[in-house]
């Protein structure tokens, strides 16, 4: 959705001068490394994710606010919110059903 958003501002904003967008380009930059330092790599899983996600889309929110495209900011906060939330109710679902199946192997190895 980030990607998709910085597409959209990108078509918006090609009227501006050259220092407006690099200022954006370096933004994005930016906090594409912060993003990558928020993801973490564990016994073969990957933490983190929805993290980096959700500041990348925070920050295609921030510079559609700072470049005026406010119709695109709203479209954009409530689609975070739609599908964070989803995620949320989604994840909590596979938690559940990830330790059934841990109580089961514990209980399988006792046998």
């Amino acid at each position: 959705m980030g990607a998709a958003a910085f597409t959209l501002i990108s078509q918006h904003i090609s009227k501006n001068t050259d220092a407006e967008t690099r200022v954006i380009q370096g933004i994005i930059t930016g906090v594409g490394f912060l993003g990558a330092g928020v993801l973490m790599h564990d016994r073969g899983n990957v933490h983190g994710l929805t993290t980096a996600a959700t500041i990348w889309l925070v920050t295609a929110i921030g510079i559609a606010c700072g470049t005026r495209i406010y119709g695109i900011s709203i479209i954009l906060v409530i689609a975070g919110l739609v599908v964070l939330s989803t995620l949320q109710s989604y994840e909590q679902k596979l938690r559940k059903n990830s330790q059934k199946d841990e109580n089961k192997s514990i209980k399988n190895k006792d046998l």
